[in-house]
């Protein structure tokens, strides 16, 4: 079980609620690095806004599914945050999710542009040798 690590009055913050607010921190300012010229609008944050949210109830919801020993019952695993804990694989469909609800939305035509943060630089070989160039640049403004 988490400790509370601050306790004002009735208001209880555990390790793991300041864990998550870091996580959405870190996620809006990698947003914001990867988005710099807003050439997208507002379906980055969108995309980020609801994978956020779709994360930590998937992976939540998967770690009920995994060890439901641990909890009371299902609402108290999706409810409380102050015990248990989280399958990070549920951050994959959450994020395939979110990207749906952002084409949804109709703020973007293609939502695997939003997938910046989901794959590593993008990797072409390089013809003269075997080794592999990274790149995350767009193939367009790549040199050939």
């Amino acid at each position: 079980m988490n400790d509370a690590i601050l306790m004002l009055g009735g208001i209880e913050l555990y390790k793991s609620a300041l864990v998550i607010a870091l996580g959405a921190a870190a996620c809006f300012v990698l947003t914001a690095a990867l988005y710099p010229r807003g050439n997208l609008g507002a379906a980055p944050w969108l995309f980020a806004c609801a994978d956020i949210v779709l994360s930590v109830l998937i992976c939540r919801f998967l770690h009920y599914y995994c060890h439901s020993e641990q909890y009371a019952s299902f609402w108290r695993a999706m409810t409380s945050y102050s015990s248990g804990s989280y399958v990070l694989v549920g951050a994959v469909p959450a994020a395939l999710a979110a990207a749906w609800i952002t084409k949804a939305a109709g703020l973007t035509q293609n939502p695997a542009r939003l997938s910046t943060a989901l794959r590593p630089a993008r990797c072409s070989p390089r013809p003269s040798s075997a080794s592999r160039r990274c790149s995350t640049a767009p193939a367009a403004a790549r040199s050939p």
